[in-house]
Parts: C-alpha cells; sequence; structure tokens
C-alpha cells in the first residue's frame, strides 16, 4: 500500500476498519499511552506542543470513525479497548465527577468534539433566557423600589423565614434555564451520531462485567451531562456561540451555578442533602421530580435501545467479494471527502498512518514477512517510537519499479528480446514430461472454455482436435500422463502443431 506510486485512500481507510479494527486500536492506544505515561511522570514536565499535536491525530481518528457510516460499530470498538487499557472505567461510576475528580481523558475530548454542535444547539435558549434576564436589570444598580420593599416602614429588614430566601430570582431563572435546555435535549436527542450512540450503549454492557454503577444505567447519559456542563463552563465557547461579549460578573455566577444543576439534575434521580447537589437542583427535583424522571427515560431508552444493531464488520468481510468490498471503501472514503471536517481529519490520518508504518508491522510482529526489508530498520516496540508527524513524507521503502521487475523473475536478470526471438521446438516440450500428475494435467484442461464447450469453437481443426483432448480427460485416472502426448491423440498430423496453445 505505501509503495504505490500514489497512495489509494481507501486502501488506508481499510486498512484502519478490517480485522476488526486492530491497526486502528494499536495507533489509539499508543497515543493515549503517551498522555497517560506524560501524567504519571515525577518530574512534572509539560510537552504541551506534544500533547496538543496528540489530541490532534486522537481528534481526528474518532471523527473518521464517526464519519464511517457503514461501519457505525467500528467507534465502539476502538475506544472500548482504549478505555480498558487504561482502566478508565470508574470513570462512568455515580460518584466520579468528570472534570473534578479526575481530568478529562483523550477519548472523552474527541467525543465531546463529535458533539460540540449538538451541545450548542442544546444550551443555545437556556444561555438566551439567562442573557435576556440577567441583563435587565444591570448588577452595580439597586432600584429604588427593589430597595423600599425590602424595607419595614420603620426602615429595618424584615426578619427572614427558612423558607425566604434572598437568591429566590436567581434559583427561579436557573430553573427556568434548565427547563429550557433540558426540553431541548430531548427534542434533539436524535441527532447524537449513530456511531456514538452504538459507542454508549457498548460501554454500558460493559459496566455490567467491570460492576461499576452508572447513574439511571446509561452511558450516554453521563456523557451527555458532563458535556453540557464543560460547555456552560467555557466562557470563550459561549462567547462564540451567543456573540455576548464582555461578560458581567452576575452573569458569569449564574451560567455557573446552571452547569452544576443541570450536571446533578441529569445524573441524580434525588439530589439530596449531602450528596453534594446545589439547593437549587435539589429544589428543581423535588418540584419537577415525574417530568424529570420522564425525559431521562426518553434518553436512556434511546441510547440503551436493543434495536440499536451492531453490524459485524467482519463477518459482512467474510460474505463480501473483493470486488464488493473495494466499492463499498471507495464509496466510503468519497464520503468522507464531501465534508471539509473529515476530508482534513482523513488527511491527518493517513498522512498519520503512512510515516508509521514501520511501528505499525514492528508490532503486528510482521518480522518474518519482511525480514529483509529496509522498511523495520529501527523501529521499537515502545509507542515513544511513534512518529507524531501530520504532514505526508517519502517512504524509506524501496519505491516500486515496474520497468525494473518486468525484467527479473525473482533476483534472476532475463532478457525480454531474447525471449521473443527464441525458437521454441513447441512438440517436443509438450511431449515432455513437465512434471504434473494426470489430476493435475486434468484440471489444468478443464479451465479452457474450448475444453469444457467443444462446439464454440469455430474452426474445424480446432474443434477435432479439442474433442480428442476432452476424450483423454474423460479416461480413467490410471492413465499416465504420457498417454496426454499429442502423439497419442487422434488428429490429422498438420493440426497437432496447432494444438499445443491448449496447454
Amino acid at each position: 500500500m505505501c509503495r504505490q506510486p500514489r497512495v489509494l485512500s481507501h486502501h488506508v481507510l481499510q486498512a484502519l476498519l478490517i480485522k476488526e479494527n486492530v491497526v486502528s486500536i494499536l495507533l489509539l492506544n499508543g497515543l493515549n499511552a503517551m498522555v497517560t505515561s506524560k501524567q504519571l511522570t515525577a518530574s512534572g514536565q509539560r510537552e504541551e506542543q506534544r500533547d496538543d499535536l496528540v489530541e490532534h491525530i486522537f481528534t481526528a481518528f474518532v471523527d473518521v470513525l464517526v464519519k464511517c457510516h457503514q461501519f457505525p460499530d467500528c467507534l465502539s470498538r476502538v475506544l472500548l479497548a482504549v478505555i480498558d487499557s487504561s482502566n478508565g472505567w470508574n470513570l462512568f461510576d455515580t460518584i466520579t465527577v468528570i472534570g473534578k475528580t479526575l481530568t478529562v481523558p483523550i477519548w472523552l475530548t474527541a467525543i465531546i468534539k463529535q458533539l460540540k454542535v449538538f451541545t450548542d444547539r442544546v444550551i443555545e435558549p437556556g444561555i438566551q433566557l439567562l442573557i435576556n434576564k440577567s441583563t435587565a436589570v444591570p448588577a452595580s444598580t439597586t432600584p429604588l423600589s427593589e430597595f423600599l420593599n425590602d424595607r419595614l416602614p420603620c426602615g429595618c429588614r424584615p426578619l427572614k423565614t427558612s423558607s425566604d430566601d434572598g437568591n429566590s430570582g436567581v434559583k427561579d431563572l436557573v430553573a427556568e434555564c434548565m427547563y429550557s435546555v433540558i426540553t431541548q435535549l430531548v427534542s434533539d436527542i436524535h441527532a447524537v451520531p449513530h456511531p456514538v450512540v452504538v459507542f454508549f450503549r457498548s460501554a454500558q454492557k460493559m459496566l455490567g462485567q467491570k460492576g461499576v454503577k452508572c447513574p439511571f444505567r446509561s452511558v450516554g447519559l453521563k456523557v451527555l451531562a458532563t458535556t453540557l456542563r464543560l460547555a456552560l463552563s467555557n466562557l470563550d465557547e459561549i462567547s462564540r456561540v451567543t456573540g455576548y461579549h464582555p461578560m458581567e460578573q452576575n452573569f458569569k455566577e449564574n451560567l455557573n451555578m446552571l452547569a452544576e444543576c443541570l450536571y446533578y439534575v441529569l445524573t441524580s434521580s434525588h439530589c439530596e442533602r449531602g450528596s453534594g447537589a446545589p439547593r437549587t437542583a435539589s429544589l428543581f427535583m423535588k418540584a419537577n421530580r415525574n417530568w424529570m424522571l420522564e425525559q431521562v427515560e426518553t434518553v436512556t431508552e434511546l441510547f440503551n435501545c436493543e434495536s440499536v444493531q451492531q453490524t459485524d464488520s467482519e463477518s459482512n468481510e467474510n460474505g463480501f467479494t473483493d470486488t464488493f468490498l473495494e466499492e463499498l471503501y471507495i464509496a466510503q472514503c468519497q464520503s468522507l471527502s464531501g465534508s471539509k471536517t473529515a476530508q482534513k481529519s482523513f488527511a491527518v490520518v493517513q498522512n498519520f498512518v503512512l510515516n508509521n508504518v514501520s511501528w505499525i508491522l514492528s508490532q503486528l510482529d510482521c518480522s518474518a514477512v519482511f525480514k529483509d526489508d529496509p522498511i523495520l530498520s529501527g523501529t521499537s516496540f515502545d509507542e515513544s517510537s511513534l512518529v507524531l508527524d501530520t504532514t505526508l513524507k517519502a517512504s524509506k521503502s524501496k519505491d516500486l519499479g515496474p520497468l525494473e521487475l518486468y525484467s527479473k523473475i525473482g533476483n534472476a536478470e532475463i532478457c525480454q528480446a531474447s525471449l521473443l526471438d527464441a525458437k521454441y521446438d513447441w512438440t517436443r516440450l509438450v511431449s515432455a514430461d513437465v512434471g504434473l500428475g494426470f489430476v493435475s494435467f486434468r484440471n489444468l484442461l478443464s479451465n479452457r472454455p474450448d475444453i469444457r464447450d467443444c462446439g464454440s469453437v469455430d474452426d474445424a481443426n480446432m474443434r477435432r482436435m479439442a474433442e480428442a483432448l476432452r476424450k483423454k480427460y474423460n479416461r480413467s485416472q490410471d492413465v499416465s500422463v504420457k498417454s496426454f502426448s499429442p502423439e497419442n491423440v487422434d488428429v490429422p498430423h498438420s493440426s497437432r502443431t496447432l494444438a499445443t496453445p491448449l496447454v
């Protein structure tokens, strides 16, 4: 593949998807190990440029797998292998708050980026409502009417009861925003890419084997809740989505409260005291428990639905012809080129794969096949030897030379002109023992259409020779190969030389 004069993109894609995605798993496990080893180093030295490049390549891989709609199970197979190799199943635990108690892993960052368009559409109604209500009254001034309403006729402040709260207006605003965001979430839930839904369902099945309890038994709901919380906590992204800048302090506080409350109402059915949930989230769940459980059930039913089929790519490949698979991968590459982001991602993935062919072959233990090949020189099994380069470079292996191979048989030099000008005694060559048994020689003849159907031969002499050979062909198996020589075939002498091309 990498030695061709022009790299065929569908061959690269096929290499990433076939054999249960073993090449993709190897590469992404290597990238994930580079980030994990960096976090565990005692020196604490951070290589930001390398980390950004690793994240960029990893995200490109996930983007390509998500866009491969003909192979929706590939994303889940690859990501589950990455999670399992890094022992990251505790991220889905109920008590774990991703981004607080644990850092966001690289694979989840890639998934969050795939859900970015969906997330922006979900949070926009709540943010717009928050902007309109937060900026209705400037934060630095207090209206006189509000000041007088907070005072008794004597000028003293009234005593507050246990149910009275000075922030009730803010809490009502946050609750209204939560209602708006959750309604939009349920309305657009079918916009989540199908390969991502398949990953959510596969990961939930694995949690049962690992003994990890996930909120509402739905990995997808926890990932969505984490995605929304991180999106609402990123002020730069909020400015990009809404164009609202600069942000006032009361808006930032309300936005932070909305992010925390939204996360807890989506990942907890009680939000009781001591659970770490904000009071606003507890009050919202108490007032809207039945409605909230209905919305959560709608989401979890989609993510855990048994009708979400996972196509077995390996069984499909075994049942399809090579020609059909070739056309299938070509069509998939053409669909990737239809999207600018997918096209850029696939270019990154393709160049990264071609620059690490030697590393991939060393991981697959192909040394016996490529024993004397310079492509394996200087390779290492360690993931640190991965080349983090997404620009296409010339291959270190020897280029394919068709004209040079045309003049060789194996390692022996041949002269084409001598072969063409040589005078051959075809009768003697065919009469000689070619080392074939009768069965092999009979199979060789049976592959010719003029032997199988003598009536299709136009020339009368050739038809008679074909019938004679077919007669010999139908004899018992104890006949020796020698009896198949042209001298033993009862045909006119002038036609014997014409019969020799049949062999």
